[in-house]
């Protein structure tokens, strides 16, 4: 979480929290659609390989002996159910959209950080506010056409920031703990 820079002027200063807020936000959404699009890639594996191989061995074994007719229906039939799930669950196209997704709230996320470490001193308050309505009304849209994030990698998002995997800081005091945002 950012702290809010001293240099803002006393007005903007709840526009400054808002968009700290904004920012951590962004930063939980866009690391949980990317752990959910490593979720369902991994499945498009899992269930695509052995597919493949099922129809390949299925083919194989009608083309080389006419007793494993039997053998070879069971074992195309198998591929043809694992090929039927991973096109009913949709798990490219998902895999697709949750990092589309990823990259829309990590975009948001970027512009909530300048706009609170670079921007809201030298912004009027009119003009910060608009840009922090900018920035919600965009977070609200990736918001809305996102997939639900389902648990488990909303559980490894959480496990990969608190160990620092986006961490920004870069060594002028601009983040805290997740404890908490600093008002000084």
């Amino acid at each position: 979480m950012f702290t809010v820079p001293d240099d803002i002027p006393a007005p903007s200063r709840e526009i400054a929290r808002e968009a700290a807020r904004l920012e951590e936000n962004a930063r939980y959404a866009a690391q949980s659609q990317f752990e959910q699009a490593k979720i369902w890639r991994a499945l498009t594996i899992r269930l695509g390989i052995p597919a493949a191989v099922l129809s390949a061995a299925g083919g194989t074994t009608v083309l080389a002996s006419a007793q494993l007719r039997v053998l070879a229906g069971v074992i195309t039939l198998l591929g043809a159910a694992l090929a039927a799930a991973l096109t009913t669950l949709g798990a490219d196209r998902r895999s697709d959209r949750a990092a589309n997704a990823g990259n829309a709230y990590r975009d948001l996320q970027t512009g909530a950080r300048q706009l609170l470490l670079i921007d809201l001193a030298v912004l009027s308050f009119d003009e910060a506010r608009n840009v922090l309505g900018d920035l919600t009304a965009r977070y609200a849209e990736v918001s809305v056409t996102a997939e639900p994030v389902l648990r488990r990698a909303y559980r490894r998002a959480q496990r990969n920031i608190s160990d620092g995997g986006q961490s920004n800081d870069i060594g002028l005091g601009t983040t805290t703990p997740a404890s908490g945002l600093s008002t000084a």
